[in-house]
């Protein structure tokens, strides 16, 4: 056996010997944690959004808080999965710009104004309703809310909302944020002159 035999000779005794160290070790399984602690409650509805037309979903509650909305997201992004359509509010490491202008629009959330404007921008057809996350003030809203909003699937922790198709005559939301020409006003109607 020349030097290529010795090499594969050391090799294998290489092998043997991390197969022995590694045998030798106290193997304990790691810790498992789920990713959503309250899965089971929520596989239901989203088990109903999957039977459902096509179409953008939006997740609520949305929180304005960076850390919370990493985790929320996070949730809605792996939820997703179950589904598989797209989502407003989850992301992976990217944050669109249009993100965070669409959580800020989504905070008025059930007004019908907040809803028309959403499904303008963004084409949005579904709203999955956490209800076991949101205050009392913010439920209530929720078991009310308005115009163009259809309840569609209802469970002790999901609701899920179908948003209504814009009238023909809607403002185009969308040419306005492409636009680069300066506007007089913003697009929720106020004057852009200084005060």
């Amino acid at each position: 056996a020349g030097p290529a035999g010795a090499r594969v000779g050391i090799g294998v005794l290489r092998a043997a010997l991390v197969v022995v160290m590694l045998s030798s070790l106290p193997w304990r399984a790691l810790p498992v944690t789920a990713a959503n602690d309250d899965a089971a409650t929520r596989v239901w509805g989203y088990r109903a959004l999957a039977d459902l037309a096509p179409g953008p979903v939006l997740e609520i509650p949305w929180p304005m808080d960076f850390g919370d909305d990493a985790v929320e997201g996070s949730r809605y992004t792996l939820a997703s999965t179950l589904h598989w359509k797209p989502i407003l509010n989850g992301f992976t490491a990217y944050r669109p710009p249009s993100y965070a202008f669409l959580q800020r629009v989504a905070q008025t959330l059930p007004d019908p104004e907040a809803v028309a404007r959403l499904r303008e921008l963004a084409g949005l057809r579904w709203i999955v309703v956490h209800v076991d996350r949101l205050s009392p003030t913010q439920r209530g809203a929720w078991q009310r809310p308005g115009s163009g909003l259809t309840p569609v699937y209802r469970d002790p922790a999901t609701w899920i909302f179908e948003v209504a198709a814009p009238p023909e005559t809607a403002p185009s939301w969308t040419e306005a944020l492409r636009s680069q020409d300066p506007r007089a006003r913003t697009l929720s109607g106020l004057a852009r002159e200084p005060l």
